[in-house]
């Protein structure tokens, strides 16, 4: 996997749709959580725009995981739904 961090000026929610539809990411990967009742309220609503605007899904995570050792990802990718 390849990991690029880079750092953009602008709308954040605008520049992350941005960069994973020029990217054609399958997966956003995003924080949820600021230290502050405004902090969070801001990354909050960050979060819900790119929700809301992302082709892709959007795997949100809470900011005060210590380190991702394992994940456990379930989906179902067929058009069939049972």
């Amino acid at each position: 996997m390849e990991i690029e961090i880079k750092i953009r000026q602008g709308v954040p929610h605008l520049e992350i749709l941005n960069e994973a539809k020029k990217k054609e990411v399958d997966l956003i990967v995003i924080s949820s959580v600021g230290k502050t009742n405004i902090e969070k309220d801001y990354i909050g609503n960050v979060v819900l725009n790119v929700i809301k605007g992302s082709m892709c899904p959007v795997l949100l995570i809470n900011n005060d995981s210590e380190q991702l050792t394992q994940i456990c990802h379930c989906a179902q990718f067929s058009n069939d739904r049972h």
